[in-house]
């Protein structure tokens, strides 16, 4: 899989897809899509928009594991890394950590970029058992194994809705 460490700015979509062997999300910033709920929940959690955490060390491990790491994971990661997302009726949280995500090396993920025509990056874990990616068009994914995919959203930011303030039964 390509290794892309970079965020493409929009003028460079070609080069981006070529890159990462598919399309990828616009440079644009997703967070200023949040719905209101989540930008409620957000300020609850103790998240704020200049949050920035180094993403170094990740961008190895899952380069060094043959995913990408692109434009919108960068981001998702910088903006959410480290933090526990939960929900406020309690009912499920988002552990945004690349390296809590189990058996991605075991599951055939491979078939994923031909069946969804973009990369994908680990960038979490949903309620302990359910893996969580992003792809680099935006599309998030969860998985309890290969047999088990899950469409969460077309954006990070109707996934953050859907992870926290959206119909439980879309996640399971």
């Amino acid at each position: 899989m390509s290794e892309c460490i970079e965020f493409f700015p929009a003028s460079s979509d070609e080069k981006a897809k070529a890159a990462v062997g598919g399309p990828v999300m616009a440079a644009t910033n997703w967070l200023d899509e949040v719905s209101t709920c989540v930008a409620g929940e957000l300020e609850r959690l103790g998240w704020y928009r200049e949050r920035s955490v180094d993403v170094s060390l990740w961008a190895a491990e899952i380069t060094g594991d043959g995913f990408g790491f692109f434009g919108v994971a960068r981001q998702f990661l910088e903006s959410f890394g480290g933090m526990e997302l939960v929900r406020s009726d309690g009912t499920g949280s988002l552990v945004v950590d690349p390296t809590e995500v189990q058996g991605y090396r075991d599951v055939p993920f491979v078939g994923w970029p031909a069946r969804f025509d973009q990369q994908f990056c680990p960038i979490g874990v949903w309620d302990d058992i359910h893996s969580v990616f992003v792809g680099s068009a935006g599309l998030v994914l969860t998985c309890l194994d290969a047999g088990y995919t899950r469409r969460v959203a077309d954006s990070p930011a109707e996934a953050l809705h859907a992870f926290l303030c959206g119909d439980r039964s879309r996640l399971l």
